[in-house]
């Protein structure tokens, strides 16, 4: 049986750090299949397709080739085990073998993790936990991933925290931020403590114990003063567009205090009651009634006339139904369209952050205006739907820098 052990670059999968990724490529008669090595990656120019390995002016290119080498002693000795095994094995074989065990057992992370995620998704299907759904789609994310990098199932015991810190460097290598980094393992660590409490492992095997988890870099949050805004709102767009409409879901979200996306687009015709907007925000449960000002009823007149009260305002939305499920993943599809179309309008309108804008920073540039307006906090606080303080507190906390630079511009603008 012809078998090969390469090591390769795939020159279609470079990471946003610039560094393509290295690959171990099993070969069986003429039938692949590749083990991504996890950590280790390249740029173009500094790989040897005639050696397979890192050249010299690779800056780590000893480390590099060394953890190469190792990775293809040890493919070496699973092969060897494999021929006097089963001698009819594939590369799909060969690869599982070197990833970890082909076959799930009890005591395996992934099939407790498969247990915790159905619990998740039935949560996810009772219409008064708010945010369950928004937490599984994220969690079976993480997981989905994770299993991609760990390959095939992971036994509690080979799950340790060198497990953790080799993924967290295959996430830096992918340009991960750190906050990235360190919301995915928060979902991993959440199905670890319900392990020990369930008493699948002990305290003592927590893989998290001494990991230090990545530093989550503050964001700078984005906003757009409200001249930027009506430049948006001015623009010509082509009607029924995605831009178009990502331009109305912004403005309109700018205008009425800034509520988020979902809520927005869950908008039904009997929501709008004697001249305001009155809902339950999707993610706090707050009961919150806005007044329609002139500009955000033209916007509404647009998708006019009304209809029936349980009539979803925006047409994108429509037939969409009221199952939970259903009306958060037509939400969330829409909000990716509408993030992607908000950034060519943010463009075409002049801002210099353009490629940051989201329709969520409409909510941040309300919040910006009302507070360079003099506006309190607790009433910022009401209007966005915050059950905290600190959590305004923390959307204005970067505003509190710019708001101080206008004052000391201020004092020493007659200075001679």
């Amino acid at each position: 049986m012809e078998s090969r052990l390469t090591p390769v670059i795939k020159t279609a999968r470079v990471a946003k750090s610039g560094l393509y990724p290295i690959y171990l490529r099993f070969t069986v008669n003429r039938q692949a299949a590749y083990s991504r090595l996890p950590g280790l990656g390249t740029q173009k120019e500094h790989w040897s397709a005639k050696r397979h390995r890192v050249t010299s002016r690779h800056p780590d290119a000893d480390l590099v080739n060394d953890e190469i080498e190792k990775a293809l002693e040890r493919a070496r000795r699973i092969r060897r085990e494999l021929r006097q095994t089963n001698p009819e094995y594939s590369a799909r074989d060969l690869k599982h073998r070197f990833e970890g065990r082909p076959e799930a057992a009890a005591g395996d992370f992934f099939a407790f993790a498969d247990t915790w995620l159905r619990g998740k998704r039935l949560a996810a299907d009772n219409p008064n936990a708010r945010g369950s759904y928004d937490y599984w789609y994220v969690a079976q994310s993480v997981i989905r991933r994770f299993r991609e990098f760990a390959g095939v199932p992971l036994p509690w015991a080979d799950f340790t925290r060198g497990t953790l810190q080799d993924w967290d460097r295959d996430m830096i290598l992918m340009g991960n931020t750190g906050a990235t980094r360190r919301s995915k393992f928060a979902v991993l660590a959440n199905v670890v403590q319900t392990a020990v409490k369930a008493g699948k492992i002990s305290r003592a095997d927590d893989p998290f114990d001494l990991f230090a988890l990545p530093r989550a870099e503050k964001p700078r949050k984005v906003k757009l003063p409200k001249e930027m805004v009506a430049k948006m709102a001015e623009l010509e767009l082509e009607p029924g567009q995605d831009e178009d409409f990502a331009r109305d879901l912004y403005v309109f979200s700018f205008l009425m205090r800034g509520p988020r996306v979902g809520d927005v687009l869950a908008l039904r015709w009997g929501d709008l009651v004697d001249g305001r907007w009155k809902f339950v925000t999707s993610k706090s449960g707050k009961a919150l009634s806005i007044p329609i000002v002139r500009p955000a009823q033209g916007i509404l007149d647009r998708y006019g006339p009304p209809g029936e009260p349980d009539q979803y305002v925006f047409p994108r939305m429509r037939g969409k139904g009221i199952q939970v499920e259903t009306v958060k993943r037509a939400v969330r599809n829409e909000n990716g369209r509408a993030n992607k179309a908000i950034k060519r309008v943010a463009k075409a309108a002049g801002s210099p952050e353009w490629r940051r804008v989201t329709i969520h920073t409409a909510r941040h540039s309300w919040a910006f205006m009302a507070y360079k307006a003099g506006v309190s906090v607790e009433i910022i606080r009401q209007s966005l739907g915050h059950s905290r303080i600190s959590t305004t507190m923390q959307y204005l906390d970067d505003l509190d820098d710019e708001a101080v630079d206008e004052r000391v511009d201020w004092l020493v603008a007659d200075w001679g």
